[in-house]
């Protein structure tokens, strides 16, 4: 006897699993792994995922725990990778390589293990010094070095607020230069350093590492001090009496200065009658600090000190008459000037005798000149003689006198 029966047999194939390595900046903060690693299955909620670690750099490798988080369910897993600075610490310099196993079962009970690579990025950390505020007149400044940055391969740039009712507009900074080098002098000056806004918000932005990263701070630049000096004569005659220096704004941070050392006594006065360059321009400096910004600004004003004319003029002098009846000498006398405009000289009328008295031209060359006496006969005579400097620059002329006695 013989009997037969039969069956079928479905043999079902295993998942296809397709995933693709990926490499992330640790700033990303989460994946959603299904939807940015696992490019098959498609739909993985069809199934039954799970994912576990293999390998990493991880300190305390605690993936279960910190990184590896199901936000979904049991019967619908949602898996994450947590790679945020709070759950994972990057052991390596700058790059650490992260290797996940994907598992996946499908409707009909079929499961398959694939491997995948994550490479994870450091973002870098920038650090900057306390910097200092500016002054207007410090020209190229390069801003790694102000801020003393940690890492030079950035770049920096002025953040636009567009309102410019905290900070400055970026236009009135002037620009900046490869990235680092501003000049302050290309900037527009605060009207007063009180004034606001009075700073720049200025944001340094790093990509070499390939991980963007960037930090904000402030720029100032203060203004120079606005100096008002009270002009001085265009000349003096080193005879006129000191002048006392006068500036605004003033205090113990203004100091005075001069091309000629002597002529600046007490610190803050101008004296001609101590100058010892003369004829010349003679510069004052005035310069002040602002002790509120640290920020100073010099002004000048100028002056020519004229010497005063000297004369030089013959000692009295007594002669003898010749003869009784001499009626008239020739004498020729010495005669000279310094910084003057010329010399000359008259007879005076001291004795009634100014009818006398003749005087001749004076030679510039020789410094000598003649005056004729008209004598009176058996008697003593007494001539005076008034010489003259004339005036130079600022300077007023200078007379002398000198007499002349005949004697019988």
């Amino acid at each position: 006897c013989f009997n037969k029966d039969s069956m079928t047999v479905t043999v079902n194939g295993l998942p296809r699993t397709l995933l693709q390595e990926k490499q992330y900046c640790q700033d990303i903060g989460s994946i959603r792994l299904d939807d940015d690693v696992v490019l098959s299955p498609a739909n993985t909620s069809t199934g039954f995922p799970s994912w576990r670690c293999l390998d990493s750099n991880s300190a305390n490798n605690n993936f279960k725990a910190d990184m590896l988080e199901n936000r979904g369910f049991d019967f619908a897993p949602d898996w994450w990778l947590n790679v945020d600075e709070p759950a994972y610490t990057i052991q390596n310099d700058n790059d650490d390589t992260i290797t996940l196993e994907f598992s996946y079962t499908n409707a009909s009970g079929c499961s398959t293990k694939d491997t995948v690579d994550m490479i994870i990025s450091k973002v870098p950390t920038l650090t900057f010094s306390s910097h200092r505020n500016l002054c207007f007149n410090e020209g190229e400044i390069s801003l790694k070095d102000l801020m003393t940055v940690n890492l030079d391969d950035g770049n920096w740039s002025v953040v636009d607020t567009s309102s410019g009712v905290l900070f400055r507009n970026p236009a009135l900074l002037g620009g900046i230069a490869n990235g680092d080098t501003i000049n302050t002098l290309a900037s527009t000056p605060l009207t007063t350093f009180t004034a606001t806004p009075n700073s720049w918000w200025i944001r340094y932005t790093h990509t070499a590492t390939g991980c963007p990263t960037f930090k904000d701070t402030f720029l100032r630049i203060n203004p120079l001090p606005r100096l008002t000096l009270d002009p001085l004569a265009q000349r003096y005659c080193e005879t006129n009496a000191d002048i006392p220096l006068n500036a605004t704004p003033s205090g113990s941070t203004g100091t005075w200065s001069s091309t000629d050392p002597s002529a600046l006594v007490g610190g803050n006065t101008f004296s001609p009658g101590n100058a010892t360059v003369l004829n010349e321009e003679i510069t004052l400096y005035y310069r002040y600090t602002n002790p509120a910004t640290g920020c100073s600004n010099v002004d000048s004003i100028s002056s020519i000190v004229d010497p005063e004319p000297t004369l030089s003029l013959p000692t009295d002098a007594v002669y003898c008459l010749n003869s009784p009846t001499e009626a008239s000498r020739v004498l020729t006398l010495p005669i000279s000037g310094l910084n003057t405009s010329g010399v000359s000289w008259f007879g005076a009328n001291t004795y009634g005798n100014v009818a006398r008295i003749a005087t001749g031209p004076i030679d510039p060359a020789q410094n000598t000149g003649t005056i004729t006496f008209t004598l009176q006969n058996q008697t003593a005579d007494t001539f005076r003689i008034i010489g003259s400097a004339g005036g130079l620059g600022s300077c007023s002329g200078n007379t002398a006198a000198f007499e002349v006695i005949f004697n019988p």
